[in-house]
């Protein structure tokens, strides 16, 4: 039996910050001047941690201030294969501390004497409205280290900001450290910063993109190890233990596949989850993506000429509501009943009717595409008044003919999902068997 050779895990927790945005205690440490500029008292303006719109206001940034604003990784954010962040996410000024700071200076020379990075006009003029408060802070830690760094930037593990030979970061991150879930591993879009709240793994090996790391961990063989664990308690010696297998010149497969999957999910979760309330959760809840939630849908509002609210149609009349107003929905179900086929919706904790519409015509496949889009309303809270708004297609086969081309495209994605998957799943049986024989 031949053993085979492992690559080693470098893992660590996300960036730490230390002054996210100023507090109304913390106005205090701003002059007049700065604070105005920021927006006045109770703006609650961003100092380490800036909205997009605060990031704009810097002005044209050079490259290498580019490199410094990164956008910030939440756990809502990581997928299985791949980071995907919102159109506005929020940045965070990653500015590390400097190696060669010299041990013989004082703790106060290392805090205010040591000179901001060179090439960062516009970041250093936005900090140093802050400076007092942020040295104040920095004291106040015990810290000895300049006044505008981040409190643990984790430099050695999160790295610059450059993409690898993939354009894609050099690490890749989950959200399962304990606290329950699924082992869920995607690489980040390069210029991220991982929050504190999560882990960042890496693999010893530079010449090996991410990639590799992540397929391996969202394969079945590494997601049924994980399932064997405690619930919530995978630790980073659990990591160690399930080891990271070198697959020798396999390896181009399993991350030409992953990288396909990371496109995928992007896809995915760009396009369709806003079209399918439950898909993020059902893809973080099983990597295999067995079941697609395409029952419950949000379909996006088409032209005032060609579309109206719910209580206009000509084909979907109410024909009963006992509740109404912010009254949660519940059940949605299509059934045949005294009014001829129908869509009915319950209120939430109830098993009758909240609010029924009578199909014209009966049309199987247009009364399931009207419930699948009030399902669309429950699923995310909504109520029997949000339902009365909805607006609809004024043609029923055009709700019907959208509802069947969103479910349709959904599936082709998910196929080629499952697809790529099960050719890493292959591949990584192969060698591991070709490897032990």
């Amino acid at each position: 039996m031949t053993e085979i050779a492992q690559i080693q895990l470098l893992v660590s927790k996300g960036v730490e910050t230390t002054v996210n945005t100023i507090t109304a205690a913390s106005e205090n440490f701003l002059s007049q001047q700065d604070l105005t500029a920021v927006g006045g008292p109770g703006t609650r303006a961003g100092i380490q941690l800036l909205t997009k719109n605060e990031v704009d206001q810097l002005g044209p940034l050079s490259e290498f201030e580019r490199s410094v604003v990164r956008h910030v990784v939440n756990t809502r954010n990581i997928y299985p294969y791949a980071v995907v962040l919102p159109e506005d996410p929020t940045s965070v000024l990653y500015l590390a501390k400097s190696d060669l700071i010299d041990d013989t200076l004082s703790d106060e020379h290392v805090i205010t004497g040591t000179a901001f990075p060179e090439g960062l006009p516009r970041i250093e003029a936005y900090l140093t409205r802050f400076r007092t408060l942020l040295e104040h802070k920095t004291r106040e830690r015990g810290e000895r280290r300049p006044w505008w760094t981040l409190h643990r930037p984790r430099a050695n593990v999160v790295g610059d900001a450059t993409p690898d030979d993939t354009g894609w970061s050099r690490y890749c991150l989950t959200t399962r450290w304990g606290g329950g879930g699924r082992l869920v591993v995607g690489i980040a879009p390069p210029r991220t910063s991982p929050a504190s709240g999560l882990h960042v793994l890496r693999l010893g090996r530079p010449d090996i993109p991410a990639a590799y790391l992540c397929a391996l961990y969202n394969s079945t063989l590494y997601q049924e190890i994980a399932e064997s664990l405690p619930p919530g308690q995978l630790r980073q010696q659990d990591l160690d233990r399930i080891g990271l297998p070198d697959l020798g010149h396999e390896a181009d497969s399993v991350v030409r596949h992953a990288l396909e999957l990371a496109q995928i999910v992007t896809e995915l979760v760009t396009v369709h989850v806003p079209r399918w309330p439950l898909l993020a959760d059902v893809l973080r809840e099983d990597v295999s993506l067995p079941n697609l939630p395409d029952d419950s849908w949000i379909a996006p509002v088409g032209p005032a000429t060609s579309w109206g609210t719910v209580s206009g149609l000509n084909w979907a009349s109410r024909t009963g509501r006992r509740r109404a107003g912010t009254t949660k929905l519940g059940a949605v179900t299509v059934e045949h009943d005294l009014y001829g086929l129908s869509v009915t919706a319950a209120a939430r904790g109830q098993n009758y009717p909240a609010v029924r519409f009578s199909v014209a015509g009966e049309e199987l496949e247009v009364a399931q595409a009207l419930a699948a889009r009030i399902r669309g309303i429950a699923v995310v809270g909504g109520s029997v008044a949000d339902v009365e708004q909805l607006r609809l297609p004024i043609a029923a086969t055009s709700l019907m003919t959208l509802y069947a081309q969103h479910r349709s495209s959904l599936a082709a994605l998910a196929g080629q999902y499952r697809a790529k998957r099960s050719a890493i799943d292959e591949t990584l049986d192969k060698a591991l068997a070709n490897n032990t024989a």
